[in-house]
């Protein structure tokens, strides 16, 4: 996905240029990794390869690399429900927290992860959050009384606990919610640190460890709250049919 992205950048780069052989042979190069794309999806989730089936650097490249798979996406929406149940079954901080009624869920790496003992990671989590608010910003388009069709919510339905003729508003108020909820449970490892963003989260404990003020965890955390209170923001413009397009 990142590949892709680049080679999008300097397509429209060297085209600005006037370079029509670089933006020709960029193309070329990006259309032929477009072409595999599709063998990444298993029919129940995207991959990244097949030793690491579930891994949260799908999840990030799907958020921060946009222009192949829409954001509203029922194969983002099947990716999230898969990654939800194994990172919940492998760590028992994600348990605790189902069992205490705590929404939302932290993401690490990959299922056998040995890094520094494995765990959940901020940076990973937070672009969960910011995932599902771009998927919120996506599908604030028309009216928030319009139905969507079955195709649309396909997947949506079960993740969000959406009803079967859900409506846009309705989605994009789920979705909302479910990004808020997933940066709230990142917040509450995080708040009594003074300021101090680490590279992961203990498993067990819940303390953060192991690289200490991560820069990339705190251009996560920063981007995803950012990001969120804008989209909260146009919802409230949206449902007030206040909102341009």
């Amino acid at each position: 996905m990142s590949f892709r992205y680049a080679l999008k950048s300097g397509e429209e780069f060297a085209t600005k240029m006037g370079n029509k052989t670089a933006a020709s042979l960029y193309a070329s190069v990006r259309a032929s990794i477009d072409a595999t794309i599709p063998g990444h999806w298993t029919g129940s989730y995207m991959i990244e390869s097949t030793n690491r089936p579930i891994d949260g650097a799908v999840t990030h490249a799907l958020s921060s690399f946009p222009g192949l798979i829409n954001f509203t996406d029922p194969k983002i929406a099947a990716t999230i429900k898969s990654y939800n149940s194994m990172f919940c079954k492998i760590y028992q901080i994600n348990q605790d927290a189902i069992k205490a009624g705590l929404p939302g869920v932290l993401y690490g790496r990959y299922q056998g992860d040995t890094y520094a003992g494995g765990n959940p990671w901020q940076l990973l989590t937070a672009v969960l959050g910011k995932l599902m608010y771009q998927g919120a910003e996506a599908a604030m388009q028309g009216s928030p009384s319009d139905l969507l069709s079955q195709e649309q919510l396909e997947h949506w339905v079960d993740l969000y606990k959406l009803p079967a003729n859900a409506t846009r508003g309705q989605f994009v108020e789920a979705a909302t919610q479910a990004g808020d909820a997933v940066l709230y449970r990142l917040y509450q490892y995080v708040k009594n640190d003074d300021g101090h963003i680490a590279e992961q989260i203990d498993r067990v404990t819940g303390a953060q460890k192991s690289a200490k003020d991560l820069t990339w965890s705190y251009g996560n955390i920063l981007d995803a709250v950012k990001f969120g209170r804008m989209v909260n923001a146009m919802k409230l413009r949206w449902s007030g049919g206040n909102r341009t397009t």
